[in-house]
């Protein structure tokens, strides 16, 4: 993704990625085996999903793409639009 405006830019970062990775590890023989319970780990920056979900979101929107000729990639917009929750909804 290519920085445009709002916190990004502030702070000078690139290279902000979507990608999965980080749900398996390595067995003794060296060979990545799916973790039993995967977490997504911490980023500086990047958005991480799932890997399987990854798969479904390339599948989606590659599809897309073919399916008309019309389609061109775009733009991920992030908004913070989360209510806060307060100490009694917790």
């Amino acid at each position: 993704m290519i920085p445009e405006s709002g916190e990004i830019i502030k702070s000078k970062r690139d290279g902000i990625r979507i990608h999965g990775g980080r749900q398996e590890s390595r067995d003794v023989k060296g060979n990545w085996i799916k973790d039993k319970d995967p977490r997504l780990k911490k980023t500086e920056g990047c958005l991480r999903a799932f890997d399987d979900d990854l798969v479904t979101f390339k599948a989606t929107t590659d599809a897309l793409q073919n399916d008309n000729q019309d389609e061109k990639p775009g733009k991920v917009y992030i908004t913070d639009d989360l209510d806060k929750f307060t100490d009694d909804e917790k």
